[in-house]
């Protein structure tokens, strides 16, 4: 991409100052007479003018500069009218630049796209090596505001970066702003294009392109992206976003030293939520013994170290929230590095809802009632399935599957995901055919009868053959407006209704579920579930997790039915240096056990889960 070049200094002064009238001497074509307009002609005398002559460049010219006073009075559908009538062909080189550069001015003041992307590609001229500072930084912002409207991120950023010289030093630090977030909402695959493509002989720009592009090709981590920064600092030492990087890199660049130094896992070690609560302590004890080479973890251990231990700066404490209360924590004095995960259960979430700010950083590991309430630093992470419907409704509307019918408990539990997914599926204009609800596993078939109006099928043969008295053949059908199933059941119930779909004639309708219908059964292959696509935690699906194999080794007794809440707490100590810059980094994630781990405005972690499918009686991840 060749460097922007600048606009003559007469364009700039004469649209960039608010003179009144465009007082414009003009030559004619063929160079035979001088034509003066005067500042006290109105533009409706101009275009009077206009109007009476036969020569094509005065009328041009006169409709131009009717044009131009219109525009410093704020008439802008006047002005558009006389730029209408301009005929540019007959503009001499200067004034064509005055009529393009009024096109752009006015496209961007009535935000009209349409006249700014017919304009751009022609204001072509002459470098501005005279024109003052300010004037050429004016034309420079004025270009990138009409790339910056139209879409064109990485034009926005290069004619920036090919021109922050111009700014002052205040300036340039905003403009370093701009450039890096049109460059992180450009097209990845343009950003490409645009680093092995650009021709021009920019250092600031060319390091601009291939800056963004190591960071957004790195961005599934963030440890990955600190090492594409280092590397990049490395080899363009001389940029300014080496010594000057934008906010969102200034803050990447401190990982290493983002982590806390005093961590309190505030869990419930008694009581009814004991079991998952230790579950959590041991997934996220043994994700920190395998950061430090599995230290202290050795296959003669019955648990878990429980007790506060200090280890390279790091202190982790345990808080019992069956026995304490949870604002305790709050009230004691906590460092400015410190962090608090938990609590789990409802009821000491609901407590931490009545602050509007927590004085130390928190990760819950649940979910406050009241969707997107902000606190401050409060961050929310958990397993609710509710939040497995969005990444559902994806898949669906990405398979162009537009009519869904939607089977699901009679609970509490069933109508929660039924809603979300209605939600999520309304969102993305999809139809949600049916619903139908089961009491318990003896209402299963009547259950899919009703979905698939199977049993109406069969209701009119009936009726068919009183009103006949004949004994038909009737081979029943299902309802053909289906193209899809959501299927909202635990694994046991799962293994049953799958069967039930291909005996009432939806054995070709694609069905899709939720993680918990995923539950292995050691040998036990599960043929009833075939075909089912489902989304997973990467921790459920992978068979070389050196953490989850070293659990199931050390807690064989509870490995199977805690394993999700083991990788929750796996995930919890990789989060715990990384809350802050995931919130503030833009578009960063972190691949964690649980998922690709991304955190959105109001504090809480998404999960992005990997998508699986049962194929010969195994849990099988799906590579799109």
């Amino acid at each position: 991409m060749n460097a922007f070049p600048l606009a003559m200094l007469l364009v700039v002064l004469t649209l960039t100052q608010g003179c009144s009238t465009s007082a414009i001497y003009h030559k004619d074509m063929a160079g035979a007479a001088n034509t003066a307009f005067d500042h006290a002609d109105t533009p409706e005398q101009l275009i009077a003018r206009a109007n009476a002559t036969n020569d094509r460049y005065t009328k041009a010219t006169l409709y131009l500069d009717a044009a131009t006073l219109y525009w410093h009075n704020n008439l802008f559908a006047q002005t558009s009218a006389a730029l209408q009538s301009v005929e540019a062909e007959f503009l001499t080189h200067e004034t064509l630049q005055l009529y393009l550069l009024l096109n752009l001015r006015l496209g961007l003041a009535e935000e009209n796209t349409t006249r700014l992307e017919s304009t751009l590609p022609l204001l072509v001229s002459n470098p501005l090596y005279q024109a003052r500072i300010e004037d050429q930084v004016k034309f420079v912002e004025l270009i990138a505001n009409a790339y910056r409207m139209t879409g064109r991120h990485i034009s926005t950023a290069i004619i920036l970066a090919e021109n922050t010289g111009l700014f002052s030093a205040e300036r340039q630090r905003d403009a370093y702003e701009a450039i890096w977030i049109e460059l992180q909402n450009a097209d990845i695959n343009e950003l490409a294009q645009a680093h092995y493509n650009y021709s021009g002989d920019n250092y600031d720009a060319q390091g601009w392109l291939a800056l963004a592009l190591t960071i957004r090709q790195n961005q599934i981590s963030l440890e990955k992206q600190y090492a594409a920064l280092k590397s990049w600092n490395d080899a363009w030492p001389a940029h300014p976003a080496t010594s000057q990087p934008p906010r969102e890199l200034e803050i990447l660049s401190r990982l290493p030293t983002s982590r806390p130094n005093r961590i309190t896992l505030a869990l419930p070690l008694s009581g009814p939520l004991s079991e998952v609560g230790t579950a959590i302590r041991d997934g996220f004890m043994a994700s920190y013994y395998n950061a430090n080479l599995d230290a202290n973890l050795t296959p003669n251990a019955t648990r878990l170290k429980p007790l506060p231990f200090s280890e390279d700066d790091l202190t982790i404490h345990f808080f019992n929230t069956h026995e304490n209360n949870i604002e305790r924590l709050y009230d004691d004095f906590q460092s400015q590095n410190a962090l608090i995960i938990g609590p789990l259960d409802k009821q000491s979430l609901k407590k931490l809802a009545t602050y509007d700010e927590l004085n130390t950083q928190t990760l819950a590991l649940n979910y406050l009632e009241e969707p997107g309430r902000q606190i401050n630093n409060l961050f929310q992470f958990g397993l609710a399935p509710e939040a497995e419907t969005r990444q559902i409704v994806k898949r669906i509307v990405q398979k162009k599957l537009s009519k869904i019918a939607v089977i699901a408990p009679e609970s509490n539990w069933g109508f929660r995901i039924h809603d979300a997914f209605y939600s999520a599926l309304s969102a993305e204009q999809g139809t949600l055919i049916e619903s139908a609800f089961y009491s318990d596993q003896a209402s299963l078939s009547n259950t899919v009868a009703k979905l698939l109006a199977t049993n109406d099928s069969k209701k009119r043969a009936r009726k068919v053959r009183s009103i006949s008295g004949l004994k038909l053949e009737f081979l029943p059908r299902r309802r053909q407006d289906v193209d899809a199933i959501f299927m909202i059941a635990q694994a046991e119930t799962a293994r049953q209704l799958n069967p039930l779909f291909a005996f009432h004639y939806a054995k070709n309708i694609p069905v899709f579920a939720t993680s918990q219908i995923h539950s292995p059964r050691s040998g036990v292959r599960e043929h009833d579930l075939s075909l089912i696509e489902f989304v997973e935690m990467p921790w459920m699906l992978s068979l070389a997790n050196n953490i989850k194999n070293k659990l199931h080794e050390l807690i064989p007794e509870s490995s199977q039915k805690y394993n999700r809440f083991y990788a929750l707490g796996a995930d919890a100590f990789k989060l715990a240096p990384r809350l802050q810059l995931l919130k503030e980094i833009k578009g960063s994630q972190m691949e964690g056990q649980t998922g690709v781990l991304s955190i959105n405005e109001d504090g809480t972690i998404n999960r992005d889960m990997q998508w699986a499918r049962f194929k010969n009686g195994n849990a099988i991840a799906i590579q799109d």
